[in-house]
């Protein structure tokens, strides 16, 4: 048995071995999210309008229908800019958030921005990744065109994080569908598979900003995911060897 004070070194001696696992064991764990809005704008010409989507709170993963039937974006004037026919946000712990929607232009080019909501993301330390798609449909038989608001992001799509403001990566280029068709693009960063460091992470949000060729339909999904630094091998061979080391101990008290 042990007695006495070897008992007390042997106690000390395991108490230490667990709160040093656990320091070096990075959290994962993610905030709540208090609620907030998923805002669509629309600008043709000299008319803007916007629609917000209410995004509830939630705790955990979520995935989110912001759009049940179509939603038209009109001016103050009651012109109708733009219809978003689908709108779609989801959370993942990892963390990560998607944002996908699908809208209409209306009779004239439209500009849109659609920006998802800030998801609670604490990531000191670690890695990132994002990818996008767009695409995009004639539907009115005289080929269709998406570009990049040039002003606001070089791309279509922009995955950032705070704090401060952060821009992670731009993605995906303008392109074209011919008359009667449909035409797809996609873009990573990086490129192909890999993850990129990030650092100082609170937050994290995804945002589309294109002008739309009149009448014609665009689509989009995009991912952008963080997560911790993982605890390198030699962390573990370092915690495994202090477990080697207690148990010897251990032994040495159990025989004394």
């Amino acid at each position: 048995m042990i007695k006495g004070a070897n008992m007390r070194r042997f106690t000390m001696l395991v108490i230490g071995v667990l709160t040093l696992g656990v320091l070096l064991v990075p959290s994962l764990a993610r905030a709540d999210f208090a609620g907030g809005v998923v805002t669509v704008s629309a600008t043709a010409g000299d008319l803007t309008g916007s629609a917000q989507f209410a995004v509830p709170a939630f705790s955990g993963d979520a995935a989110i229908p912001l759009v049940a039937d179509p939603v038209e974006i009109k001016s103050d004037d009651g012109t109708v800019l733009g219809v978003v026919k689908q709108l779609d946000l989801a959370v993942a712990g990892d963390p990560a958030v998607d944002l996908a929607f699908n809208v209409v232009a209306g009779g004239v080019p439209t500009a849109f921005g659609i920006v998802s909501v800030w998801v609670p993301a604490p990531v000191p330390i670690g890695w990132g990744y994002a990818s996008a798609g767009v695409t995009l449909t004639d539907l009115d038989n005289n080929g269709a065109v998406i570009v990049p608001i040039l002003a606001a992001h070089p791309k279509l799509y922009q995955a950032a994080y705070t704090a401060p403001l952060t821009t992670f990566a731009d993605l995906v280029g303008g392109f074209v569908a011919g008359v009667g068709q449909t035409a797809v693009s996609n873009d990573r960063k990086p490129p192909g598979v890999g993850w990129l460091p990030v650092a100082g992470v609170v937050s994290i949000a995804s945002r589309f900003d294109f002008v739309l060729s009149a009448n014609d339909s665009a689509s989009g999904t995009s991912h952008f995911e963080v997560t911790q630094v993982p605890l390198p091998a030699a962390a573990f061979s370092g915690l495994a060897l202090l477990g080697v080391i207690a148990g010897y101990r251990a032994r040495r008290l159990f025989k004394a």
